[in-house]
């Protein structure tokens, strides 16, 4: 199993606003048994840019993964988010609040923003918080990794449920496939559903059945798995 992190199930909106490298950028920089109380502390949370650069496919080149990394840290710093928040209310702010780095020793270092803490520590709605692992940010695209986001959000069904249910106008949303960019589903299926759940099924072992109903689509274990 590989490592995991700690985000709330909102942020599933805040990675659609993100770029594969800044996903990667930012799972990197949430990793370890310290996240729940290093994010508040006034030292600079450090970024595993060794695990940055295999997911990158970067690991012979640690400079220009850190290069990479880096670019990522200045746009999560200087861009502002729009979140929506699960009280319904919307908060503007840029993930970052400040960044360390020393470009000679190859270091780096996020100060997370205090209003954003709150999505990725475990201090708000409890119960709400989701386990993604680390692994699936090396995943192709931010569109399928937001794909993966909400498929994790729902796992709990396979075992509960015995099913994930999901609408299509919910997976258009997460992937940006709306209505009038990619009009047939079987384009939406081909792009983002089947690579992700392959994705899952390489990366995590996990293999998913999909089908179709009307406007809803049907996630089940592969049967005899």
């Amino acid at each position: 199993m590989s490592e995991v992190i700690k985000l709330h199930n909102n942020s599933i909106e805040t990675i659609k606003e993100l770029d594969v490298w800044d996903c990667r950028l930012m799972n990197c920089a949430l990793l370890g048994k310290k996240q729940g109380f290093l994010l508040n502390s006034k030292k600079a949370y450090p970024v595993d840019l060794a695990k940055y650069g295999e997911l990158s496919g970067l690991m012979s080149e640690p400079k220009k993964a850190y290069e990479k990394a880096l670019e990522s840290a200045k746009k999560l710093r200087d861009t502002g988010l729009d979140i929506l928040l699960p009280n319904g209310g919307n908060l503007y702010t840029s993930m970052v609040y400040e960044i360390y780095y020393d470009s000679k020793l190859q270091v780096l270092g996020i100060y997370w923003n205090p209003d954003f803490i709150p999505l990725i520590s475990g201090e708000m709605d409890k119960g709400t918080f989701m386990h993604p692992r680390i692994d699936m940010s090396g995943i192709s695209s931010a569109k399928r990794y937001a794909l993966y986001l909400l498929l994790e959000k729902n796992l709990w069904k396979l075992e509960q449920l015995g099913a994930i249910e999901l609408s299509k106008q919910e997976i258009r949303e997460v992937t940006g496939a709306i209505e009038g960019i990619y009009v047939e589903w079987k384009t939406v299926t081909r792009n983002y559903v089947k690579p992700t759940v392959k994705a899952m099924y390489d990366v995590l072992g996990l293999s998913l059945e999909i089908s179709t109903r009307k406007n809803v689509v049907v996630i089940t274990k592969l049967k005899g798995l």
